[in-house]
């Protein structure tokens, strides 16, 4: 009965070498596992970071379009182009260029364009500005904060697909001669 006692004691070695080093490999594991998680939250905020500063830059630009175009918009029926206008679209331009989504960068360099064109492609049949600056202005800004809070972007209102059919039917009109 001499060698119960060196085996039972190999065993229990062998089983607490075991459990051992199962336990570091899950200890390591763990680890891992928690710096991934925290990346992933750290990655998930510097992206919210980056989605609240582009939508903080292109925002305001975006309501000052709309608050000029609404408080002399209708000065303009007489064919004027306010000087201030391009540089106002210019500066929304250059702010939506920094948005990561490509979809919504597009979406907004279209439109935008569209928009800084408003004194000769946008009059209804009056001559009159039309009402299409307008909504084109709020699907973007709709679309801009739906991105910012990580939403879909919100599905284009028939108005502001009236729009982009007339811009369309515009640049038809105008580049060929």
């Amino acid at each position: 009965m001499d060698w119960v006692s060196p085996l039972s004691g190999l065993v229990g070695a062998l089983i607490g070498g075991g459990a051992s080093l199962y336990g570091g490999r899950a200890q390591v594991r763990a680890q891992l596992d928690l710096k991934n998680a925290e990346m992933v939250a750290a990655s998930a905020e510097q992206e919210d970071a980056e989605r609240g500063r582009i939508a903080a830059a292109l925002g305001p630009r975006l309501l000052e379009l709309t608050r000029v175009y609404r408080a002399v918009g209708a000065e303009f029926s007489d064919g004027r182009e306010n000087p201030d206008w391009p540089m106002l679209v210019m500066d929304a331009e250059l702010a939506a260029l920094e948005i990561p989504d490509r979809e919504l960068r597009e979406l907004m360099a279209d439109a935008l364009k569209a928009v800084e064109h408003w004194s000769s492609s946008f009059r209804n049949v009056n001559g009159r500005p039309s009402r299409l600056i307008p909504v084109v202005l709020d699907h973007l800004m709709q679309c801009l904060f739906a991105w910012r809070r990580g939403d879909e972007l919100p599905e284009p209102s028939q108005a502001f697909e009236n729009a982009q059919e007339s811009w369309m039917l515009w640049i038809d009109e105008h580049s060929h001669p």
